[in-house]
């Protein structure tokens, strides 16, 4: 599967999230699939590019939340190096969506990422440990769908098994960014750390890599396949990276630290205590105070404070009438810049 880029500029919150203001889409969902309707559906994710305050809303590749703030996708995802080089994505470079379609969307919201990792052991030409983990700034709230552990892991018993493919990648119509989901059938326990499924009938496409394949343990969900790469009509079969392989790896990751993230990145985290956050000064947030400080509010989250909200180029915001001309204002709000 190859990720896919495109241009669409939105602008970030205060809160560490990325609000869309515009969009113009020009892209690229599961071949022969259905809108989610299960709850584990929630916890797939889109990556995007990010570029400081703005993304775009056209997504290059898929992911599942596996727990608070981590998010499980495909390592060639998060590669941008040559052929035979493996060059990892700077954090600030991405941005995690997280609902069913960011182009239509009438309030999309991505988060920002804290760290991005590739399996050291990655091999791009083999194909092999494709899979990468990325720590997200702030939990979005979402109920995550663990991976599957080598407890319950995949034997040869599950060929044969039911598998529910789920990603925002192409569909039959070559459409994109819109979450859709499939079931398919468990073909073979292809090697150690991979999965083969066939694809007469439906399956991931581009767009979809680094998505889940869910398999249930009773009635309960997991991850057990992260879509890696198929044929190039998306036709005939794919192949998934095996979790319950690198159980001990993501483990190590997943129990790293969940503390707030309250470095100088550029905006102030409301997890993080009074003045812990450089980015918040020294003052805690206070909404209602006359002031559009931005230690903790915006213009949506505090209307009172920092008035109406005008929309002005390349997506970004002016919160007029708080009576503070900012530089970028001054063609946008007279109230404040006379």
């Amino acid at each position: 599967m190859m990720a896919m880029t495109a241009a669409a500029v939105l602008s970030a919150c205060a809160d560490g999230t990325i609000e869309q203001n515009t969009w113009d889409s020009q892209q690229g969902q599961i071949i022969g699939g259905e809108l989610p309707d299960e709850p584990m559906h929630a916890a797939v994710v889109s990556l995007h590019q990010r570029a400081d305050d703005s993304w775009s809303t056209s997504i290059f590749c898929s992911g599942t939340l596996i727990a608070e703030r981590v998010v499980l996708t495909a390592a060639h995802c998060l590669d941008m190096g040559t052929r035979r080089t493996v060059v990892p994505v700077p954090p600030e470079k991405l941005a995690i969506y997280v609902g069913d379609n960011p182009t239509t969307d009438p309030n999309p919201v991505a988060y920002f990422v804290s760290e991005a990792l590739i399996h050291p052991l990655y091999d791009k030409i083999q194909i092999r440990n494709d899979i990468a983990l990325i720590r997200l700034v702030q939990a979005p709230g979402v109920t995550p769908v663990p991976a599957l552990p080598q407890s319950l892991g995949l034997t040869s018993s599950d060929e044969g098994a039911t598998i529910n493919f789920a990603g925002f990648g192409q569909d039959e119509y070559n459409h994109y960014d819109q979450k859709l989901q499939v079931d398919g059938i468990l073909e073979e326990i292809y090697t150690d750390q991979q999965i083969y499924y066939a694809q007469l009938d439906g399956g991931p496409c581009f767009g979809d890599s680094g998505g889940p394949a869910f398999i249930k343990r009773g009635q309960v969900p997991y991850v057990a396949g992260i879509t890696s790469y198929g044929d190039a009509t998306c036709s005939q079969y794919g192949v998934s990276t095996r979790p319950d392989a690198f159980q001990g790896w993501i483990d190590e990751f997943v129990g790293g630290s969940n503390e707030p993230i309250c470095t100088a990145d550029g905006w102030c985290n409301p997890e993080c205590a009074p003045d812990a956050d450089v980015d918040c000064g020294t003052q805690e947030p206070s909404c209602g105070n006359g002031v559009c400080d931005g230690f903790g509010e915006d213009c949506d989250s505090c209307p009172a404070d920092c008035g109406e909200i005008i929309h002005i180029r390349h997506g970004r915001v002016a919160c007029c009438g708080n009576g503070i001309c900012e530089r970028r204002e001054r063609n946008a709000c007279s109230i404040d810049c006379n």
